[in-house]
């Protein structure tokens, strides 16, 4: 799990190269990067605003981008808190502002500030991917979901978003769903160490609780019970390993007169057993079996 949040923490590093650039039409450029960045410009309102107040603002968001460009994340999100002042319910302000709280590291504010955005314009792209990531990274996966399935609706290859996604799923023990996730990802792109990472992690959980599940519905059966201590045996769980066995083999003994053809032996339960014991270093034990 903590290599699959560090995944996650890695997407927020990145977001540095992925800044959208802004034209001089006003219109939102429409590209993958839309999502891992400072996406939106500082709206025309100059039907609305005090035509000197709207210069500010637009000054202010252009200071704001360049102190961002720059790393100066704190700066950006001054400026941003003093564009807000002029225009309080702007969801662009409040979205750019969230995201450079983000990158400072202030996940708390850039999670109420990313809400707050959404409550005014759902819509938005990086703000509800970054509020994904981050709900994520704060242990609040569950939230994470929707704003990321939001995102993946209009981008549904965004590799931020579906790692973000599978990580979520996975802190939720839905290894299923995030297995799902990761796959999406593999197909999108072949070569994402990352997700093959995180596949495979999640088809080990998944076998994990297969397990499990074989050990609590099927308590009378010794077929089910070899396969959970062959199974525990693989992980190198030895001692756990012995215990299904050494449970499965009164039960196969009193299965034996029935030739139940899905019940084991106890011949091949004893074989089983001692090359546990072998893995656990015990090789007298073994030979005894």
């Amino acid at each position: 799990m903590t290599r699959i949040l560090a995944i996650v923490t890695s997407m927020a590093d990145a977001l540095l190269t992925l800044m959208v650039s802004l034209g001089a039409t006003g219109s939102v450029m429409a590209s993958p990067a839309l999502a891992a960045g400072i996406a939106v410009r500082a709206p025309n309102q100059a039907t609305s605003q005090d035509s000197a107040a709207q210069g500010q603002f637009e000054a202010l968001f252009r200071e704001a981008q360049e102190d961002f460009n720059r790393g100066d994340y704190a700066g950006a999100a001054r400026k941003y808190e003093r564009a807000l002042v002029l225009q309080p319910k702007s969801p662009e302000a409040l979205s750019n502002l969230g995201v450079a709280y983000h990158m400072e590291g202030s996940l708390r504010p850039a999670v109420s500030t990313l809400q707050r955005a959404l409550s005014l314009e759902p819509g938005l792209l990086p703000a509800n991917l970054i509020l994904g990531i981050d709900l994520v990274q704060l242990g609040e996966p569950r939230q994470a979901i929707a704003p990321l399935e939001t995102v993946l609706q209009r981008e549904a290859t965004n590799r931020d978003a579906l790692l973000a996604l599978a990580s979520a799923y996975f802190a939720l023990h839905k290894y299923d769903d995030a297995a799902d996730v990761y796959r999406r990802e593999t197909k999108a792109r072949a070569d994402d160490a990352d997700a093959w990472y995180g596949l495979g992690l999640s088809f080990e959980h998944i076998a994990e609780d297969s397990a499990r599940r074989l050990l609590q519905g099927g308590r009378d059966s010794p077929y089910n019970l070899r396969l959970v201590g062959e199974f525990l045996t693989e992980q190198g769980l030895g001692i756990d390993a012995e215990e299904a066995f050494r449970r499965a083999l009164p039960l196969a003994e009193k299965n034996d007169a029935k030739k139940d053809t899905h019940d084991e032996g106890t011949e091949g339960l004893h074989a089983a057993l001692g090359f546990a014991l072998l893995r656990l270093g015990e090789a007298e034990r073994a030979a005894d079996e």
